[in-house]
């Protein structure tokens, strides 16, 4: 092989340092991990995914990160698909600690300018109202007998702050329980449905 075939050492040492430099972090492929998780079949795993990417991508006083930390940690788990898995499992769980989860991982996601963009684009706002139903609140709860919140009145208000974050409104048809433009409450019929979807390759939302 003649010296003037071989490729420039330099190229190949430019390549090499990208591809150093540019791989995933620890961090993101540990959320890379969790976002695989909410498709598992066993719903423990997905319920144990869901809460940790809330836990993850929530902003509390006193958790030991900034906020270049959890902008980026938000910004990773839309990259690794969050944003769809979030909004699937949210419509076709019958979890409601699942779909509260999911509800504030959208939430959250959608106050990081980057993401709000890329969710306002893939139109998830559309896609929540197209099919998204619940109750306004979770049936059989009581304060009294249960300690914490309720998870679809905590739903409702996470849905709420996104809905203002990617600015569309939107309000709560109680009669249909489902998110409708003003002016078309009563309008849209109930058919709430429960069961869990585990068939991912068919989810049109997966990769959005």
């Amino acid at each position: 092989m003649c010296i003037r075939d071989r490729p420039p050492a330099r190229g190949f040492l430019m390549d090499a340092l990208k591809e150093i430099f540019n791989s995933p972090s620890a961090d993101e492929l540990y959320l890379a991990r969790q976002v695989k998780n909410m498709k598992n079949e066993d719903e423990s795993v997905v319920a144990k995914a869901a809460a940790e990417l809330k836990g993850m991508s929530d902003d509390l006083p006193g958790a030991g990160k900034n906020a270049g930390m959890i902008g980026n940690d938000r910004r990773n788990m839309a990259k690794n698909g969050a944003v769809g898995v979030s909004v699937q499992l949210m419509v076709n769980s019958d979890d409601y600690m699942v779909m509260m989860h999911c509800s504030k991982i959208l939430r959250n996601l959608s106050c990081e300018p980057e993401c709000c963009e890329q969710m306002v684009k893939s139109n998830v706002a559309a896609k929540i109202m197209g099919h998204f139903e619940a109750e306004a609140e979770t049936p059989g709860f009581s304060v009294k007998k249960t300690a914490g919140i309720d998870p679809l009145k905590k739903l409702h208000k996470n849905l709420k702050v996104l809905f203002d974050n990617l600015g569309v409104d939107a309000v709560y048809d109680e009669a249909s329980c489902r998110y409708v433009e003003p002016g078309q409450e009563g309008v849209v019929r109930s058919s709430v449905s429960t069961g869990y979807m585990h068939h991912w390759s068919t989810d049109p939302y997966q990769n959005n």
